[in-house]
């Protein structure tokens, strides 16, 4: 059982991989201008953003 579970979680893993690598190419193909170094930054910053924003809605009674 958890060979067939550990296959499936590597099936998943690369198909969200398969489809990461696809969606980064068109954004590159759209958005040339932006390197990969923006890219990161905006990712970072934009996951810290939700991150606060969790924790601020957490700490509301």
């Amino acid at each position: 059982m958890q060979k067939l579970r550990k296959s499936i979680d590597e099936q998943q893993k690369a198909q969200s991989n398969s489809e990461l690598a696809k969606a980064l190419q068109v954004f590159q193909r759209q958005y040339p201008e932006i390197n990969s170094g923006d890219l990161q930054t905006f990712i970072l910053g934009w996951n810290a953003a939700l991150i606060t924003v969790r924790e601020a809605v957490i700490k509301e009674p």
